[in-house]
C-alpha cells in the first residue's frame, strides 16, 4: 500500500519541510538525478519543478513537495519498487498541475536510494566531500572515515567525518564530527539542521544571505536558475539534552573559543562551496565574512 501527499509552494509545504532537517533528515540521496531524498523511514520526497502549473508563485519558487511511502519497505527489491512507484505517482501529479516540462525520468532497473559509501578520510580528496580531506579537522577526526552522499542533480547532498571506530571489538561507527551539506531550491523558513545551533538556515524567501555563528556557517550560490546553500557544522551531539545543556553551563566556551569556531568553520563551508559551485556550474557564490 502507498500513501502520498503533494504541496504546492506555500504554508503547508513549508511546514513539511521545516522538519526535514531534524525530525526526519535527509538519509539517502536519490539516483539518476532526480530532486529528492528518501528519510530514515524509506518516505521517499521529490521536488519537481513545476514552472507553469502554480498560479501564485513565490519569486524563483516553483516546486512542488511530492511524498511517498509504502510501508515496510525494506529490502532492495522493495526499495527499487518504492522508488519507481514515487517516480511514476510524481509525474501524474504534476500532469494533472499542467506543470509543462519534462517528467522525471524513471529509475534503471534496481535502482535504489544510496545511503552513501564510507571511505578513509584522506580517500576523500579529490570527491564532491574534498573539504574534509584538505582541511583543517579536528584531530580525533585525523584518521576516521567520511561518509560522502551527493549525487548529481540532487537536491541535498552531504558529507560527514566521523571519528575512528572504538577499540570495543563492535563495528560501531565513531561519533559525527563535522557535517557539510548543499541545500538547493527554497525550502521555507524555519528548517533546521541536527548539530547546526538554535538558529534555521537563512534559507526563507527573499534574497538568501550567507551567515556565520559559532555553530553554523552558510555560503548561498544560484545553481541552474535557483538558490542554492551550504552549510558546516559540528557534527550532532547525541548525549540527552539536559546532559549536554549541564555541560554547556558548566563549560561555556569563552569569546576567543567561539571565535575559532567561527574562523574554522567558514574555512569548511568555503572550499566545500567553492568546489560544489565548481561542478555545478553555479555563479554567484557569497561566503560568509568572518565576524
Amino acid at each position: 500500500m502507498a500513501v502520498e501527499s503533494g504541496h504546492p509552494p506555500g504554508p503547508a509545504r513549508d511546514e513539511e519541510l521545516r522538519f526535514a532537517g531534524t525530525s526526519y533528515p535527509p538519509h539517502a540521496v536519490l539516483p539518476g538525478g532526480l530532486p529528492g531524498f528518501e528519510d530514515g523511514y524509506s518516505r521517499v520526497f521529490l521536488m519537481p519543478e513545476c514552472p507553469t502549473g502554480i498560479k501564485k508563485p513565490r519569486g524563483d519558487d516553483h516546486r512542488l513537495l511530492v511524498s511517498t511511502w509504502t510501508y515496510f519497505a525494506k529490502s532492495r527489491e522493495e526499495k527499487a519498487a518504492m522508488l519507481r512507484l514515487a517516480v511514476r505517482m510524481t509525474n501524474v501529479v504534476t500532469e494533472k498541475l499542467g506543470c509543462g516540462g519534462e517528467p522525471l525520468p524513471e529509475p534503471s532497473d534496481g535502482a535504489v536510494p544510496d545511503t552513501g559509501r564510507f571511505v578513509p578520510r584522506t580517500d576523500a580528496k579529490g570527491t564532491a566531500c574534498d573539504a574534509l580531506a584538505t582541511t583543517r579537522v579536528p584531530a580525533e577526526g585525523r584518521d576516521g572515515e567520511v561518509r560522502i552522499a551527493i549525487a548529481d542533480g540532487g537536491i541535498v547532498g552531504r558529507c560527514t567525518l566521523y571519528a575512528p571506530k572504538g577499540d570495543d571489538g563492535s563495528d560501531r561507527r565513531g561519533r559525527p564530527l563535522v557535517e557539510l551539506t548543499a541545500w538547493r531550491g527554497d525550502w521555507g523558513t524555519d528548517v533546521r539542521e541536527w548539530g547546526s545551533g538554535p538558529d534555521p538556515l537563512p534559507m526563507g524567501t527573499g534574497t538568501w544571505k550567507p551567515a556565520l555563528t559559532e555553530d553554523r556557517a552558510w555560503a548561498v550560490a544560484r545553481c541552474d536558475g535557483g538558490n542554492a546553500g551550504f552549510t558546516a557544522h559540528r557534527g550532532y551531539d547525541d548525549r540527552p539534552g539536559e546532559e549536554r545543556e549541564r555541560d554547556e553551563r558548566k563549560h561555556p566556551l569563552t569569546e576567543a573559543e567561539k571565535q575559532a569556531q567561527r574562523v574554522l568553520l567558514r574555512e569548511y563551508v568555503a572550499e566545500f562551496a567553492k568546489d560544489q559551485v565548481r561542478r555545478g556550474h553555479c555563479t554567484g557564490l557569497q561566503l560568509p565574512d568572518i565576524q
